[in-house]
């Protein structure tokens, strides 16, 4: 799997995000996305993508539902998110992880939040990491009964289309 995103934390978020804008903008780095009133912000060299993020370590911006995890609320210094080509992947990330002694931050599931699209998984590391798995496909094309359901769905409609024709029109 592929890494999705990487993102860092910072405690100066304003001298760290000038830092990287203009360090980045000779890769083609912008802006794309900011959530939590600007203190995460994401960027990226695609038009629609950021996988690369820098998030605000500061109390006041820390929403609620993340105050009190470990290492202060955000994670530790990095946060990790593994690309998954199916929701299954993802599901089966989590299992291994907390068979293995992580911690759970957020079990597999939608996050409508981020995209509507997005499914993932993340756990705490033994150091306190925040590792995500994340799958933003589509249900239909992101479990493996997806591609074979529709191609099950759209051959009964065609011979349904197929039989109508031939007694009722032709």
């Amino acid at each position: 799997m592929p890494i999705a995103h990487l993102a860092i934390h910072t405690k100066d978020l304003e001298t760290i995000t000038s830092f990287y804008e203009a360090a980045l903008a000779p890769l083609g780095y912008k802006e794309r996305m900011r959530f939590h009133d600007g203190a995460v912000r994401g960027y990226g060299a695609s038009k629609y993508d950021a996988d690369f993020w820098i998030t605000s370590k500061q109390d006041a911006n820390v929403p609620e539902e993340f105050k009190g995890k470990p290492v202060g609320g955000w994670g530790g210094p990095v946060h990790i998110a593994f690309h998954c080509k199916t929701r299954n992947q993802v599901r089966a990330f989590y299992d291994a992880a907390m068979a293995n002694g992580a911690k759970c931050n957020g079990p597999p599931g939608l996050r409508p939040q981020y995209f509507f699209a997005y499914y993932g998984a993340f756990v705490w590391d033994a150091e306190g990491r925040n590792i995500e798995a994340v799958c933003v496909r589509p249900g239909f094309w992101a479990e493996e009964w997806g591609v074979l359901g529709w191609t099950g769905v759209l051959a009964v409609a065609a011979a349904g289309a197929g039989y109508l024709w031939q007694n009722y029109f032709a």
